[in-house]
């Protein structure tokens, strides 16, 4: 996995197909951006695979981004020839997924924000990964799963038996490793502010052990709860 998917403490989104279109005009029965036109929810072969680069596991959740059918741009009515546009069109990519999960995200902080909640980004990052459908791919291919934001708005409130699952070593471990290696970095050389991570410890419902020598382990305790 390459950048900006490898950013430790962000939300990287990778992309599933949805066969919602399989049929449609010229595509009829034909595969795009994957081998199958009988599922939706595998993950498609474009989609990045983790770990990223400190070993930590990415991506952390999965959203639409093949197969599927998207708003056509509202500021156009008319096509060259002057014919009226389809309202909705074919596009597929990570490009699309990633909007598709921010959208999530900003239906979470709203209900949040109306259960008056105080929030951070990595309470929203918990949320949407505990509450994620689990594809049955291993962690580094679809990370917590696919994006639900309903269940995610039903953890805020207290619904569905749904609860926000996360761990206090993770931050921990990764400042860890980052630290190393930023102590080793000449911020004057390049002209800007010497920066550093919180110390602050935040919560975080994926996991990761730190760098490990030949021997050695881990653990940590995960917490379930309703927010």
């Amino acid at each position: 996995m390459g950048m900006p998917g490898i950013s430790s403490f962000g939300i990287s989104v990778g992309a599933v197909t949805s066969n919602d279109f399989v049929g449609y005009g010229p595509f009829k029965d034909q595969p795009r951006f994957g081998n199958t036109t009988d599922h939706s929810d595998h993950v498609v072969d474009f989609s990045a695979r983790g770990p990223g680069v400190i070993g930590d596991p990415k991506p952390d959740l999965m959203s639409i981004g093949a197969y599927s059918f998207v708003p056509s741009a509202i500021t156009k009515y008319l096509s060259e020839e002057d014919e009226p546009r389809e309202q909705f069109g074919v596009f597929g990519g990570t490009s699309m997924s990633a909007p598709i999960a921010a959208g999530s995200a900003a239906l979470l902080v709203e209900s949040l924000k109306e259960k008056s909640v105080s929030y951070d980004p990595f309470m929203i990052r918990n949320l949407l990964m505990s509450s994620a459908d689990d594809l049955r791919n291993d962690p580094l291919t679809q990370g917590a799963g696919l994006v639900n934001a309903l269940d995610a708005v039903r953890i805020v409130h207290g619904h569905g038996g749904k609860f926000s699952v996360h761990n206090d070593a993770t931050f921990s471990n990764i400042k860890e490793v980052i630290d190393t290696s930023s102590s080793a970095f000449d911020s004057d050389l390049l002209g800007i502010d010497e920066f550093g991570l919180s110390d602050k410890t935040f919560p975080m419902t994926s996991w990761y052990g730190g760098r490990l020598n030949p021997g050695e382990e881990s653990t940590t305790t995960f917490t379930i709860e309703k927010c």
